[in-house]
C-alpha cells in the first residue's frame, strides 16, 4: 500500500514511514488474507489521521475527496492539518 502511494502518508505526504500507518476500508480482523494485502483496501495515514479515520471523524468518497465530519471543529482541522484540504495526494 505504502509502495502504491509513493511511500508517504496520502493527505498531509509526509515521507516519516514510523508514524505512517495502513487504514483499511475493510477492517483487517474481517479481512482475508488477499484483501489484507490489495492495496485498494486502504490508504496510508500519519497516526493522527489514521486515528480521525478509525473514528469516523474523516473519510474519503469513491472521487478520493477527503470528508471531515462536522464534529470536527475549524480548529481542530488546523491541529490536524486537513483544514482546506481537498483530495488525497497521490505522487
Amino acid at each position: 500500500m505504502l509502495r502504491h502511494w509513493g511511500n508517504c502518508c496520502c493527505v498531509t505526504c509526509s515521507e516519516t514511514i514510523k508514524v505512517i500507518r495502513a487504514s483499511h476500508f475493510k477492517p483487517w480482523r474481517e479481512s482475508t488474507d488477499a484483501e489484507r494485502l490489495d492495496p485498494n483496501n486502504g490508504l496510508p495515514l500519519v497516526a493522527s489521521l489514521d486515528a480521525l479515520f478509525d473514528v469516523g471523524l474523516i473519510s474519503f468518497d469513491s472521487s478520493a475527496r477527503l470528508i471531515v465530519s462536522s464534529k470536527l471543529d475549524q480548529s481542530e482541522q488546523e491541529i490536524f492539518g486537513i483544514r482546506g484540504k481537498i483530495c488525497l495526494m497521490k505522487r
